[in-house]
């Protein structure tokens, strides 16, 4: 029966189950997870893969962030949520290891893997639209409840490169002659990015709006199709007018951000109103930063330190709104301070020159809304966003195969 297990089939298997986990439930991630290291194990020829592993550069760059927050236990006060937080980060340390000791997904497996999360992601959004339309006009609705699964913010992201994908397939399916199948993948992209308007998560656009942008300045240096590159500008200028003479959500959006900023700019009160809450947020963690300021306050002491902090300002913030960082960046530095900073920052762009990934389209598409994402959320601090950024940045560093996108 084990001879005629397919070990590569079941590779395959589980990275699409951490796919489905990703947009879903945090167990089918562990679970999946889990059984993506043992088939990596059971498949054999370990020495090699050890080898493999052992003189890759790369592979000690991106499992230091892991050994950094081992490092963090030396020095930490709470070691129950310190273990609580290594076990969260377990996909940052086990999905190096198995991506880069097992061989590139040819280019049918691969775009097997990404018509698994097109599906996923329009079924997501399908029973989002459908609790929307249900419930908005019987109760208080907020939209952040059409993500009933996870962060309304990760499922942006995540449509954003199911978008991407579904533009891809449609790209290498002779885009220029009509079929149900280019139909069916045009409609999809176009539809995720219009779910996440109806959602009204602004990272979601400006992330689709940026890689608009850098997708038109691509087209002119590397293929010279000027006249493509114009039309992206256009429909960057046009399409956040059309969204918001169109869409109530992204118009409501637009004025909440505006409102925001004029009342933090006033000193007004910054409970319920999530922008100026991230300013608070942003600067309470530099003074936590300013206690510790060269290796931070340890792995396992954050969450402490806010509470702390709140406790000695009682009136900054209502307790329903007492919340961490909001900003990857900074959590990374008051928790291992700058060292830990700077060794953060080669974590996450030296993947960019990785055999110059910066011109890979499906890393780019990841790369901007992972980077974005740290800029307003703690995307390293839960299960999902963890496996969100392990899965992905291992799916397009190392398994993606060779191919060209013209």
């Amino acid at each position: 029966m084990l001879n005629q297990f397919s070990f590569p089939k079941a590779h395959i298997i589980l990275i699409c189950g951490i796919i489905v986990g990703v947009f879903s439930y945090a167990a089918i991630n562990s679970i999946c997870t889990g059984l993506l290291v043992i088939n990596w194990i059971a498949a054999g020829n370990l020495k090699q893969k050890l080898n493999t592993l052992r003189n890759s550069k790369i592979f000690w760059v991106l499992i230091s962030l892991f050994l950094l927050h081992l490092l963090g236990l030396l020095y930490t006060s709470n070691f129950t949520y310190a273990l609580k937080d290594l076990k969260i980060k377990l996909p940052i340390f086990f999905l190096p290891i198995v991506f880069i000791a097992s061989p590139s997904l040819t280019i049918t497996e691969f775009r097997s893997v990404l018509k698994v999360l097109l599906i996923t992601a329009l079924l997501s959004s399908i029973y989002g639209m459908y609790y929307y339309l249900r419930y908005f006009q019987v109760t208080f609705f907020e939209l952040r409840e059409m993500s009933r699964f996870i962060s309304h913010i990760r499922l942006s992201l995540l449509n954003i490169i199911a978008a991407f994908a579904a533009f891809y397939l449609l790209a290498k399916n002779n885009w220029r002659k009509f079929s149900y199948t280019n139909l069916y993948y045009l409609m999809a992209g176009i539809w995720l990015f219009i779910f996440n308007g109806i959602m009204g998560v602004r990272m979601g656009l400006v992330v689709f709006f940026i890689l608009l942008f850098l997708g038109s300045i691509f087209l002119v240096i590397r293929h010279k199709k000027i006249w493509l590159a114009a039309v992206l500008l256009l429909l960057m200028i046009a399409l956040p007018i059309i969204s918001y003479v169109t869409l109530p959500n992204i118009k409501m959006r637009t004025h909440e951000v505006v409102y925001e900023w004029q009342s933090y700019q006033l000193n007004q009160d910054p409970n319920g109103k999530s922008i100026a809450q991230r300013f608070v947020y942003w600067n309470i963690a530099w003074d936590i930063f300013k206690t510790a300021p060269v290796i931070g306050i340890g792995t396992g002491d954050v969450a402490d330190a806010f509470n702390s902090y709140y406790l000695t300002h009682p009136n900054l913030l209502q307790q329903q709104y007492q919340h961490r960082a909001h900003n990857q960046w900074l959590t990374i530095l008051l928790t291992f301070g700058i060292l830990g900073l700077l060794l953060f920052m080669l974590v996450v762009f030296y993947p960019l020159f990785y055999k110059r990934k910066y011109l890979d389209y499906f890393y780019i598409v990841f790369f901007i809304a992972f980077a974005l994402s740290l800029l307003t959320e703690d995307t390293l601090e839960t299960q999902a966003g963890v496996t969100f950024y392990a899965l992905f940045n291992c799916l397009f560093l190392f398994a993606k195969p060779a191919e060209s996108l013209d």
